[in-house]
């Protein structure tokens, strides 16, 4: 007779799927042992009024991308894992506490997948003044 036979089973709901676009990337040394890992903050619209920031850090592929100029801010994402933690408040300079702008969900990210990259900015040429005589 097992221990676990009067246990209900419940769905894993801490794995999610999340896609968004990023808003910071930043590389990071870790001082132990001098590895990078990447810091990763996305944005994913829940619907047209709600958006919830998703954070997490990555030590291979995606730390790799951003070295090669191959991720970059405003780049689409899509991630699957775990929720790791969830974070609505914060401490200011005066140990105040604050509401975040957007709930901030704490991720581990097993898989990704890339998205498309913003549009490059394109530059204008403005129209140069001049005195010749426009014919009609």
């Amino acid at each position: 007779v097992s221990d676990t036979a009067g246990l209900k089973q419940y769905a894993d709901s801490a794995q999610v799927q999340f896609q968004g676009r990023i808003a910071f990337l930043k590389q990071f040394t870790n001082e132990e042992d001098n590895s990078q890992f990447l810091a990763v903050k996305m944005i994913h619209n829940v619907n047209s009024l709600v958006s919830i920031s998703l954070t997490f850090t990555n030590n291979n592929g995606l730390n790799t991308a951003y070295s090669n100029g191959n991720l970059v801010v405003g780049q689409e994402l899509r991630v699957y894992g775990r929720i790791n933690g969830i974070r609505t408040t914060y401490m200011d300079d005066n140990n105040q506490l604050q509401v975040l702008k957007r709930p901030e969900l704490q991720l581990l990210v097993k898989d990704y997948e890339f998205g498309r990259k913003p549009a490059a900015k394109s530059e204008a040429t403005a129209a140069q003044p001049t005195l010749e005589e426009i014919p009609f």
